[in-house]
């Protein structure tokens, strides 16, 4: 990612290069880039709640909580402004999920999939927040629904930690062999 060398002040190359990291599954090159992310917009709610997936699949709990904290209460105040901001939803749900409140971040998710049932990216975010909150059928229904809907985020399903739960599940497999 040459963008990173030609801005390295800029919030977004950092951004995305932290998520080419994740889908390569190069989780400490995401984490730095995260953190420079996060330096360059404190107010930004996705950050935080992304890094804090990574520290978690780096095993580094403690981080990932204290940044699923700042992404929540982040996400939370962008509801407030915006109350129909849906991937605040979705992110804040996946952060309420990790942090120990996941009937709280159901609701949310849920909230997220009555604003646009039919969105291969919501689909997708939602499919994390259920697997994580242990709800598999769920979230491969909302995966299947995702990949119906024209996504193609096969990288991302094949490396995305937030879909550990699905791993040992046919369905999950079969899927993965459509793409």
């Amino acid at each position: 990612f040459k963008v990173v060398e030609l801005q390295p002040d800029g919030f977004e190359a950092h951004y995305f290069r932290a998520r080419s990291c994740v889908v390569q599954g190069r989780y400490e090159d995401a984490v730095r880039h995260y953190e420079v992310a996060a330096k360059l917009a404190p107010e930004d709610y996705q950050i935080p709640i992304l890094a804090g997936q990574v520290y978690h699949a780096l095993g580094r709990d403690e981080e990932g909580m204290a940044a699923n904290r700042r992404g929540r209460e982040l996400a939370e105040r962008r509801i407030c402004v915006n109350p129909e901001d849906v991937r605040a939803y979705y992110m804040g749900a996946g952060a309420m999920v990790r942090l120990g409140q996941v009937d709280r971040g159901v609701e949310w998710a849920e909230r997220a999939l009555a604003i646009d049932p039919t969105d291969p990216a919501i689909l997708y975010n939602v499919s994390c927040t259920f697997a994580a909150a242990g709800r598999v059928d769920q979230a491969i229904d909302c995966l299947e629904r995702s990949v119906r809907g024209g996504s193609s985020y096969k990288d991302w399903i094949e490396n995305d930690s937030d879909l550990d739960p699905l791993r040992d599940h046919p369905r999950f497999w079969a899927l993965l062999a459509r793409l």
